[in-house]
């Protein structure tokens, strides 16, 4: 029994805390184009994820992502400076995008989640959807997930790129992200 007891005191503060950070080492967002029918993966290196979240009581939770969007790499110098350009990310004018959650719902099983907020990309807002996975361990917790955004919303492959007969409208969004206890 005292085992046990000290066993709870010891897993106690993360089972009650609700207030969690991002690991970038630990974490990825990914985002997969298709050109011409052929995936073109990149993914975001620098972004950060504040989330206080029990999910027991999901209706009180709060969710804050912030991705440095000139930290897109799609491993390739030109399709790199390509992306940087006004077509499409537009680094010089927008180097960041933020999505904060507003409310987050119970899925259709215990560890599925959806958060609904305002994502704020390349000077647009635009109210969306982010259906999330979530698993607690006694010494982190992780979330994973998949969204597709349509990059016309955002003003993401202007002028010539424009049109989705080159490049598809629908861009996948993943991401597994590792979230430690803060203080």
């Amino acid at each position: 029994m005292k085992t046990f007891a000290l066993m709870l005191l010891a897993v106690w503060p993360l089972a009650t805390h609700a207030g969690w950070a991002s690991s970038d080492s630990e974490s990825a967002l990914e985002f997969i184009a298709r050109y011409q029918d052929t995936e073109l993966p990149g993914r975001f290196r620098k972004f950060d994820v504040r989330l206080q979240f029990d999910p027991a009581a999901p209706q009180k939770a709060r969710l804050e992502v912030t991705v440095r969007v000139d930290s897109a790499d799609m491993g390739d110098v030109d399709l790199n400076q390509g992306i940087a350009g006004a077509d499409f990310f537009d680094f010089e004018h927008h180097p960041v995008a933020r999505f904060v959650a507003t409310a987050i719902h119970q899925g259709a099983d215990d560890d599925s989640f959806i958060a609904v907020g305002d994502l704020q990309l390349k000077g647009r807002t635009r109210k969306i959807e982010i259906p999330f996975e979530w698993r607690q361990l006694p010494d982190h917790a992780e979330m994973q997930g998949a969204v597709d955004l349509e990059r016309g919303d955002f003003g993401i492959g202007s002028g010539a790129w424009a049109k989705d007969d080159t490049i598809a409208q629908r861009v996948e969004v993943r991401f597994r992200v590792t979230l430690h206890a803060t203080p």
